[in-house]
């Protein structure tokens, strides 16, 4: 969770979802994204993160206001959500199959079992986010 927040909190001060290249955030197998959304039961942990963690109302509208304007700002925020599980997904399996391999195979079984619902899910979400905001551009909307 420490290698997590780093990132996370990264995300907060800095642009940085802008150390990837733009064409990294753009979806280009939308159905195979929207295959593994289901398959991992994705909307299951988007429905339980906005009845606890995403509760509050307020929080909420910092990342989207839900108005057209707003789309820009979600697009951005997605991005560095994004970004700020996508590093320490990677690096969080490198330990956990380093602790697997040296002995330690329990704690390196749940490194990576936090490791998939930590920063697998959120991943996939806002790529399933960044999918949809594709679609709301191509059709003009903002």
């Amino acid at each position: 969770m420490f290698i997590t927040g780093i990132f996370a909190f990264a995300g907060f001060g800095f642009p940085t979802q802008k150390l990837l290249p733009v064409s990294y955030y753009k979806v280009h197998k939308p159905n195979t994204l929207k295959k593994v959304y289901n398959v991992f039961g994705v909307n299951t942990f988007r429905i339980l993160l906005l009845s606890t963690l995403w509760k509050n109302k307020k929080q909420r509208k910092g990342y989207f206001n839900g108005k057209r304007n707003g789309i820009s700002g979600l697009e951005e925020q997605s991005m560095k959500s994004e970004f700020g599980h996508l590093i320490p997904f990677f690096l969080i399996n490198l330990v956990g199959v380093y602790l697997f391999v040296i002995g330690i195979s329990k704690l390196g079984i749940f490194c990576l079992l936090i490791n998939f619902i930590g920063n697998f899910y959120p991943l996939i979400l806002q790529r399933h986010h960044g999918m949809r905001i594709q679609i709301i551009r191509r059709k003009g909307v903002t």
